[in-house]
């Protein structure tokens, strides 16, 4: 079955052969409705065809497209809540994609830096609303991690976010910070540099490993 753009070209063709056939003026004026219309030299059976093909080719290019558009929010969700109280893990995911090599590098580590970011400043609300959430078994850090990475917050400061992609020390240093009243601002850009850091290893490394 062919689209309407399809339709409308076979129209044409037959629109186009009925004008020509019809055509009472001399030979010149024919051969001048002829070359008018040499796009539509094929015969309308063989246009059906061809367009029935490209009408299938678009359907395939769409849904493939819906597929890794989705596996792209995927990958986004999975590293927001790897980074937040859920229990993921986030880099078997982008190696596996990259091991795919069906997707785009650049957009792979753009989408799993923002998500991951995303989810250490949910980490950073939940600081700041510390003593209401504290001791739940959803908290992203335990009480000796977050002791721990308070006295590294207050020894070092900010800077210490930078350290904020390393399993459960990270975490409690986001949190931390949120308890501390760490700037969001400045919190966000340290923990987007820390956790661009960490894939761009991440993906160097997978790379290697597949040359």
């Amino acid at each position: 079955m062919q689209c309407l753009r399809c339709v409308t070209k076979i129209r044409v063709v037959y629109v186009a052969r009925a004008v020509v056939r019809g055509s009472k003026g001399s030979n010149g004026d024919k051969v001048k409705a002829r070359n008018s219309i040499s796009i539509y030299t094929l015969s309308p059976q063989s246009l059906a065809a061809s367009c029935g093909l490209a009408c299938h080719w678009r359907t395939f290019d769409k849904n493939f497209m819906m597929l890794q558009l989705s596996a792209y929010l995927g990958l986004f969700w999975i590293c927001l809540g790897a980074a937040s109280v859920l229990p993921l893990q986030s880099e078997p995911v982008l190696v596996g994609m990259i091991l795919s090599n069906k997707f785009s590098l650049p957009v792979l580590l753009a989408i799993a830096s923002i998500g991951n970011t995303l989810g250490s400043v949910t980490n950073w609300f939940l600081g700041r609303g510390i003593e209401r959430f504290k001791g739940r078994k959803w908290f992203p850090a335990s009480e000796k991690a977050l002791e721990r990475a308070s006295i590294w917050y207050r020894r070092y400061g900010k800077w210490s976010l930078l350290l904020s992609w390393m399993p459960l020390f990270g975490d409690a240093l986001t949190v931390v910070a949120g308890v501390l009243r760490e700037p969001i601002m400045t919190f966000t850009i340290l923990v987007f540099i820390a956790k661009t850091g960490r894939y761009v290893v991440l993906t160097f490394a997978t790379l290697k490993l597949m040359s």
